[in-house]
């Protein structure tokens, strides 16, 4: 006697914590959803730059801006229903593939007409791209954490316009300054990613816990009044010790505790005082970057670097909290999420003190001033 049997894939997927096969489809998604918004922006800048030696007329700009639109609303119109047919994954192989070559034709373009047709065509491409990557990671994640993944993967999408303008913005990944822009980036978006999450996660995790809600609001008092009186004196250590050697020793500092909370949970009391030690030293170190961006740029570009800068920790602000959530989802406890924050003030004291060893040659000028004022980075 035969007994056939199936598996409903959806069924499992939604029962089941992410794996490493769904967590890499939806890294790939994520992916595709930075280049669409790359390409789909790159156009307003090289568009400018491109109109003179082709002799494109200023009225003529909007017929550039517009045919990828064009493209993008027929790509989405006529392949989205093929991907339904025909299969998600192959549609959107081929629609990046055609939104990736034709982009490649649009540097190359010789006349108006051709960058017309190739802005189409990349239209096309992109289109056909989002319905597919957007529906494929959906059917890749479970039911409780799709919302907050589609949400997390969407925000590719303006994060590919962020590219375009900081590769329009020369000055700041000139020669001599790639290392310490993107150390300071990377300072800024892991610190201020921990100091947020941190915050805002402690009292559900510590009520998860065990602790009552009287224990896990002192806790979280104490956690923010370790920062009020870090964060200004942030700046007295700064006139004092050099930077490269105060923001690693703080994060350290806060690695340390962050971990010890996730370790000795037992102890209500013990576990306040670390998050207090905690809060001292993530506001040392969050407000020590604030005061070391100035110093690594000339005059000329202070504020673009200072205003880059906040923005990327503005975004480890926002990933935070939502990447934590989806470890709780996957029934992380509160001492597995204080490690992964321990791990990350880690990854950030790495960050900082490297900052100082690959210092920009173009500040030279800023260099001068430091001196001038007694300051040492």
């Amino acid at each position: 006697m035969s007994v056939s049997s199936f598996v409903n894939i959806t069924e499992l997927i939604d029962r089941c914590p992410l794996r490493p096969l769904q967590i890499r489809v939806i890294v790939l998604c994520g992916l595709v959803a930075l280049l669409d918004g790359f390409d789909l922006l790159a156009i307003g800048v090289a568009a400018p730059v491109m109109a003179g030696p082709l002799h494109i007329a200023p009225n003529q700009l909007g017929f550039v801006f517009s045919a990828a639109l064009v493209g993008l609303m027929l790509g989405a119109f006529g392949l989205g229903p093929i991907a339904d047919r025909y299969g998600r994954r192959r549609v959107l192989i081929y629609a990046t593939a055609t939104f990736g070559v034709f982009t490649l034709c649009t540097a190359n373009a010789a006349t108006l007409q051709q960058i017309l047709l190739f802005r189409f065509l990349a239209g096309v491409g992109l289109g056909g791209s989002m319905p597919s990557f957007i529906s494929l990671a959906a059917e890749y994640t479970p039911r409780s954490n799709r919302q907050a993944v589609i949400g997390l993967l969407w925000t590719g999408f303006p994060l590919g316009g962020v590219m375009v303008g900081l590769l329009a913005s020369r000055q700041l990944f000139s020669a001599g300054m790639v290392g310490g822009t993107v150390l300071l980036w990377a300072s800024y978006f892991v610190t201020f990613m921990m100091l947020v999450t941190s915050g805002a996660w402690t009292p559900t995790l510590l009520r998860r816990a065990g602790f009552d809600g009287v224990q896990s609001s002192v806790a979280m008092a104490l956690f923010a009044l370790g920062s009020v009186f870090g964060t200004p004196l942030a700046g007295f250590l700064l006139n004092r010790f050099a930077a490269r050697r105060l923001l690693p020793a703080a994060l350290v500092g806060g690695a340390a505790t962050l971990g010890a909370v996730g370790h000795a949970i037992q102890s209500s009391a013990f576990v306040i005082v670390c998050l207090g030690f905690a809060g001292f030293r993530l506001g040392v170190a969050s407000s020590g970057l604030i005061a070391l961006a100035p110093l690594l740029y000339s005059t000329a570009i202070r504020s673009t670097g200072v205003g880059w800068a906040m923005g990327l920790g503005r975004l480890g602000s926002f990933v935070g909290p939502l990447a934590i959530g989806l470890l709780v989802n996957r029934g992380w406890q509160i001492g597995d999420c204080f490690a992964t924050l321990e791990m990350t003030a880690l990854c950030a004291a790495l960050f900082t003190s490297v900052i100082g060893i690959n210092r920009s040659c173009g500040a030279a000028k800023a260099d001068r001033v430091t001196a001038a004022t007694g300051e040492e980075l």
